[in-house]
């Protein structure tokens, strides 16, 4: 790692080769997102109030 910190600045390091050193080495990974939320049908005017809903949420946040 300290290696890395140090070499950022150098012309010649190559980030990537390092990067895939650390994540073979350390089982390093990307961060992925995951949802386990399963989106309902909604109708029209359902959407319609929950997009007033969380806009007056927002402004209320903003007040604060």
């Amino acid at each position: 790692l300290r290696a890395g910190r140090k070499a950022l600045r150098d012309k010649q390091f190559n980030q990537a080769l390092w990067y895939m050193n650390m994540k073979n080495r350390y089982s390093w990974s990307e961060k992925t997102e995951t949802s386990t939320r399963i989106a309902e049908d909604m109708s029209a005017d359902e959407l319609d109030e929950a997009i007033k809903r969380a806009v007056k949420k927002i402004k209320t946040l903003k007040l604060d």
